[in-house]
């Protein structure tokens, strides 16, 4: 795994990739280029939702997948990967700092929340752009 940290910019549309491996997988200190179908979960039996926080103020939930907010959007890819998709005006109102992304996954059958993923984003604001004229 690279040591690579990215930066998203307020105000763009992004999205976070997520490949499900199974637990107790021992991963190597440097991932195939293609992970082998054996490392893979089946998420088929759970539905996934997703929410951006940040804590300026305190916690608060600034989008999600929740009916009624509809701003995030889960793509599933496969029953082994999926993305949540980020549309710009879910940041645009933000400050510099940190957002959290939590997916959580609900089992269909029990209502369950079996796995909640977590993962910190640092979000900056290179410049504002104004139209003129």
């Amino acid at each position: 795994m690279s040591g690579r940290r990215r930066a998203i910019v307020i105000g763009t549309d992004f999205a976070v990739f997520y490949t499900a491996i199974r637990d107790g997988v021992e991963l190597p200190e440097r991932l195939p280029e293609v992970l082998p179908d054996e490392w893979l979960d089946d998420l088929s039996g759970y539905d996934l939702t997703a929410r951006i926080s940040t804590c300026g103020r305190g916690p608060s939930v600034v989008a999600s997948t929740a009916p009624g907010s509809g701003e995030l959007t889960i793509r599933r890819i496969d029953a082994s990967h999926f993305a949540v998709n980020i549309p710009a005006s879910a940041t645009e109102s933000m400050k510099e700092g940190e957002i959290v992304l939590t997916v959580e996954l609900r089992h269909r059958l029990t209502g369950a929340v079996v796995k909640a993923e977590r993962r910190t984003i640092p979000l900056v604001k290179v410049r504002d752009i104004r139209a003129e004229g």
